[in-house]
């Protein structure tokens, strides 16, 4: 039975909780402190605006570390798999840029693409997993 969520916030909260064993598999984990919120991200390429964005927990009074996915996405497992590109710069740190750990950690949760346009390829394990988290989840709570 999938549950109902009143905001889109919960939906990606418990998102980041039903994904967090994909990263522990893979020898890291999120930071203690952590938030995810929808919001429209800072940064972007060639005109192009950020889908998702991780804030160090430096620049959080409280020491959070804060991850933002864009409203519009409306695609759950595009969803899903750009809330896990965000946690896995919450885990490995925000100086891995998209090289270094970063890389390895994608590469090996299955994450497929240009390392700062990372994506779940259909027929693949990891499209699998997220489509098996997303029925778990249900519908993603559209704007209120």
């Amino acid at each position: 039975m999938t549950a109902i969520y009143k905001t889109r916030e919960e939906w990606l909260t418990e998102s980041v909780k039903a994904m967090a064993f994909l990263l522990e598999q893979n020898g890291t984990q999120l930071p203690e402190k952590w938030a995810i919120s929808v919001g429209f991200p800072k940064g972007g390429f060639k005109n192009l605006p950020a889908i998702g964005e991780c804030w160090d927990p430096e620049v959080s009074p409280d020491g959070v570390t804060n991850m933002f996915i864009s409203p519009i996405l409306s695609d759950r497992i595009q969803i899903l798999a750009t809330t896990l590109h965000e946690m896995i710069h919450a885990a490995v740190g925000l100086k891995e840029k998209h090289a270094g750990e970063f890389r390895r950690v994608a590469r090996a949760v299955g994450l497929k693409g240009k390392l700062t346009a990372t994506y779940a390829e259909e027929g693949t394990d990891l499209h699998q997993t997220l489509s098996k988290i997303d029925m778990t989840l249900g519908d993603y709570p559209g704007p209120r």
